[in-house]
């Protein structure tokens, strides 16, 4: 019995070590640390190489760009302004100058300048407005905020600058009781900053036991639900008035004909080509074109054009082209666009004609631009807009349907700018293409048109249709194609013997045959798919259509036309 109890003793301090470790354990596992997170790493500032730099939380989420501060003034990463505040602040790496543009005016600034002009107007702050750095590019927030309206707040260890650009609802929440923040939702994540109970947080993620959210200093992290109440909606409100673009307007729906002019003579042949139309009252000659890399155009323009278009009841938007043949488009584009000097001559070119010839409009077709010259298309753009608005004259701009290859060409920001935008919907398969198929499709138009309103107000949009056919030839893996007019695919159809089968998907005629070891096929754009088309135009209540081109169609087809723009 006695040699029992040291054994009984052993066990019990044995199963009390046992039940001490994993109280300890437990114990640690739901504490919660109080390791604090290095903040210069969580503002992304450890790797930083210049003492001016801070960290940028723009609308509670911190920026890639790091910001600055020069002479106790804050100024914001270039980037951080075009990709997350204003994107139409414009920088011209070649020729050193930022350029702002509102729709009636055009603001310049040197890099290092504390001046800058208002079209020619000079004006001056007393800090400089524009820093350069290397390859960054630094604006000063007090000039930005002109202009945009943001309002921002510098703060120190470390430093960082907390901007806000957004307005409208937010979600915040009350604090309970004094708690912290930490990097992720979890009692052992490292703490952020300290909130005191009362504290107003702005919620961006609310999670089931956790919620993202961001505090004052531009602290964001994870506290518990906890810990927070009274969740609601804020609106955040600003006293900046934004700019409003005026649209010039035309009474009624516009129908529009491309009217295609390769030489002077052809500017001769106006009224015999629209002679048998019905409803036109735009006509778009394909006169100018960009013909160097300097910003000059080469012009096909002549005022009895003009002159006999106005008595027939015509107004002209003379179009303008990037190319006048396509292996210089490429070079000339981006030979002239990012400079401000060349862009100015170019636009100033376009008004002086358009000014000389007495046009009612200018229509844009730029369609060799590169995805690097992006910017400097919608600059160009900007710029040109306001002229056309000072002189009163109507600027549209030609479009490829939306598409993921497309999106630089930015439409939704054309249909602020613009008075109207013209989605060129036909070109489904191209005449390069490997693969035969459709000119336009009414599935592909009515994609276009969804996708186009998802951008703009229907009252900016002109649909592209088109006049023409092609003819496909596939000789063993060898396809190729050719494009005809209404009168010669019908005469092509007859000539065969064919017989052409309706598609109620594809919204077009459908005809092939064999010739020679080589299989033909049309999809066949005639009265009824040009009326399929006109009829989702006035469905979705569209400014109206544009034709390529004048001269492809069959009589018959005006009177379709004028059903739907009547």
């Amino acid at each position: 019995m006695i040699r029992k109890k040291p054994i009984l003793m052993v066990v019990i301090i044995v199963v009390i070590i046992v039940l001490a470790f994993f109280a300890v354990q437990l114990i640690k596992k739901y504490t919660p640390t109080n390791e604090r997170a290095d903040l210069t790493q969580v503002f992304g500032l450890d790797d930083n190489v210049n003492d001016s730099e801070i960290a940028a939380i723009v609308d509670e989420a911190l920026v890639e760009e790091n910001s600055a501060v020069y002479d106790g003034n804050v100024y914001i990463n270039l980037t951080t302004i075009q990709n997350n505040i204003n994107d139409k602040f414009y920088w011209d790496a070649n020729e050193n100058v930022l350029i702002f543009t509102t729709p009636t005016d055009v603001i310049k600034v040197a890099t290092g300048s504390k001046d800058y002009y208002v079209n020619k107007n000079k004006n001056s702050m007393e800090y400089t407005i524009v820093k350069a750095e290397g390859s960054k590019v630094y604006v000063a927030a007090e000039f930005v905020k002109k202009f945009s309206g943001i309002e921002y707040t510098l703060f120190s260890d470390p430093g960082r600058v907390n901007i806000t650009s957004t307005w409208g609802e937010i979600t915040v929440a009350d604090v309970k009781k004094n708690k912290q923040i930490r990097v992720k939702g979890g009692i052992k994540s490292p703490i952020i900053a300290d909130v005191k109970k009362g504290d107003t947080l702005i919620i961006l993620e609310q999670m089931d036991d956790w919620t993202k959210v961001c505090a004052e200093g531009g602290y964001i992290g994870y506290i518990q639900n906890r810990y927070l109440s009274d969740v609601r909606t804020q609106e955040r409100v600003s006293d900046f008035e934004e700019p409003v673009y005026s649209s010039i307007r035309k009474e009624g729906r516009v129908n529009l004909v491309w009217h295609q002019v390769n030489n002077t003579t052809a500017n001769g042949y106006l009224t015999d080509m629209t002679a048998g139309t019905k409803g036109i009252n735009v006509v778009s000659p394909t006169w100018f074109a960009l013909s160097d890399g300097d910003g000059n155009i080469s012009s096909l323009a002549q005022k009895s054009y003009v002159d006999r278009a106005h008595q027939l009841g015509y107004e002209v938007w003379a179009l303008i082209a990037d190319f006048s043949d396509a292996d210089t488009a490429g070079n000339y584009v981006s030979q002239v666009l990012p400079y401000t000097s060349k862009r100015e001559k170019l636009v100033n070119k376009i008004i002086s004609y358009a000014i000389e010839y007495d046009l009612d409009g200018i229509n844009v077709d730029f369609e060799k631009v590169a995805l690097e010259n992006g910017r400097d298309y919608l600059q160009f753009l900007r710029e040109l807009s306001i002229k056309c608005r000072n002189n009163n004259i109507i600027l549209s701009i030609d479009n490829y349907v939306p598409s993921p290859w497309t999106e630089y060409y930015d439409i939704g920001q054309q249909g602020q700018i613009a008075d109207y935008v013209v989605i060129m919907a036909y070109d489904e398969y191209a005449g390069s293409s490997a693969e035969a198929g459709p000119v336009a499709s009414i599935g592909f138009v009515n994609k276009a048109i969804t996708d186009s309103l998802a951008m703009m107000d229907s009252s900016k949009i002109i649909l592209g249709i088109p006049f023409y056919t092609r003819v496909w030839k596939e000789s063993g893996d060898e396809v190729t194609s050719n494009s005809y007019d209404m009168k010669t695919i019908d005469s092509i159809v007859a000539n065969n013997g064919l017989t052409a089968t309706w598609l109620d998907d594809m919204g077009l005629n459908y005809c092939e045959y064999e010739s020679e070891g080589a299989t033909y096929r049309i999809w066949i754009e005639d009265e009824k798919s040009i009326e399929l088309k006109l009829k989702s135009m006035m469905d979705n209540n569209l400014a109206g259509a544009a034709f390529w081109k004048l001269g492809m169609e069959t009589p018959e087809i005006w009177d379709v036309v004028i059903k739907y723009i009547n």
